[in-house]
């Protein structure tokens, strides 16, 4: 995954993908809650360098593009695994929301990549655990998940589970996309 500058949207693409933009127009003065769910299973070990350089690389480039001053703009993180039994050291980590870049790459830097177990990893579990984060009320709120496996739950020859282990605490919730 690389950053590819271009002010004022910032464009995410893997190698020989198309771009993704994401667009943060400051149009209006409401805050901004950006939070990233990073896998951080052990498939992710030749990608999560790149993955904490292009989160550090977004985080710089919102706080100082200058269209939003610094304490509308925060940023969260929520490492994910899988779920026992197939990995034991935890489902979800959350670090929390931080206006401080600094605390951001603190939180980054510790992120290892380890674990996991069957090929479906716990991204449901991720999102749910970022439905229920700090939200700042009337912020404009973004989350990006960064994985190379699909969720529990939707049939994957290799999943341990035959439905999402998280499907009660993401029933009613809507996802834009």
């Amino acid at each position: 995954m690389a950053l590819i500058p271009k002010s004022p949207t910032i464009n995410l693409c893997r190698p020989n993908a198309h771009a993704i933009p994401l667009v943060f127009q400051s149009d209006t003065p409401d805050p901004r809650d950006v939070v990233f769910l990073q896998d951080t299973t052990g498939s992710q070990g030749p990608y999560i360098q790149s993955a904490r350089k292009a989160i550090r690389d977004i985080c710089d480039k919102i706080s100082g593009s200058g269209r939003l001053s610094k304490d509308l703009i925060r940023f969260g993180l929520i490492a994910f695994r899988d779920h026992p039994p197939q990995d034991k050291t935890y489902v979800t980590k959350e670090f929390g929301f931080t206006s401080d870049v600094d605390v951001m790459q603190k939180n980054l830097a510790s992120l290892v990549a380890s674990g996991g177990g069957d090929g479906p990893e716990a991204q449901t579990a991720a999102l749910a655990a970022a439905l229920n984060m700090d939200w700042a009320e009337n912020a404009v709120k973004m989350v990006i998940l960064i994985t190379d496996s699909p969720p529990h739950g939707i049939g994957e020859a290799s999943d341990g589970f035959t439905e999402s282990p998280d499907r009660k605490s993401l029933d009613g919730r809507r996802f834009a996309t």
